[in-house]
């Protein structure tokens, strides 16, 4: 029993995503999917358990990464050991798969296998849909400064060609206006 209604689980892992603007954890997938809104509660016994069960074994996975490295609970863990931290409690906390998926977040599980740290790829994916988008944007723009600058440069070039020579070029220019 969830709370996600028809929307897939990867969906609402990409609406959290973006809302946030990281990745987000398997754990906020869970509690935004199996905590009612109206009431503050989990929508079982079961979700509430396994939420309770994550939580105090991420607790003791924290302490324990703090005190092999000497360093406060409180300090903050880095992006990629907070995953895999996170990650490993939720497959301890809710137990091996069944029929190839993970309690509280169904098919998102797909990429998890033992030893493999982290199974939120989609999560990381659609982060990574701001960040690609952004990216692309800029890509778009670096390609738009960079045909200017050529037109630029061929401007300058054409006027040392030979009139026979700037006029097939010009030719070539109106027949693959698409490459320009």
């Amino acid at each position: 029993m969830h709370t996600g209604g028809s929307i897939s689980l990867q969906d609402h892992a990409i609406r959290l995503s973006e809302e946030l603007g990281r990745s987000v954890y398997v754990d906020e997938i869970f509690q935004q999917t199996h905590f009612r809104k109206d009431n503050g509660q989990f929508v079982d016994d079961r979700s509430r358990k396994t939420h309770e069960e994550f939580e105090a074994r991420l607790s003791q996975a924290r302490s324990d990464a703090a005190s092999s490295v000497g360093e406060s609970q409180l300090t903050p863990l880095d992006p990629a050991e907070e995953q895999r931290l996170r990650s490993q409690s939720w497959v301890v906390a809710v137990g091996p798969k069944h029929k190839g998926r993970l309690y509280g977040i169904g098919d998102l599980a797909h990429t998890y296998k033992c030893g493999n740290d982290s199974f939120m790829q989609h999560t990381q994916g659609s982060s990574s849909r701001t960040e690609d988008a952004a990216e692309i944007n800029r890509l778009r723009e670096e390609l738009r400064q960079s045909k200017e600058k050529m037109r630029v440069f061929q401007s300058v070039v054409l006027q040392f060609l030979s009139l026979e020579a700037r006029n097939i070029i010009h030719q070539q220019q109106q027949q693959q206006p698409h490459q320009q």
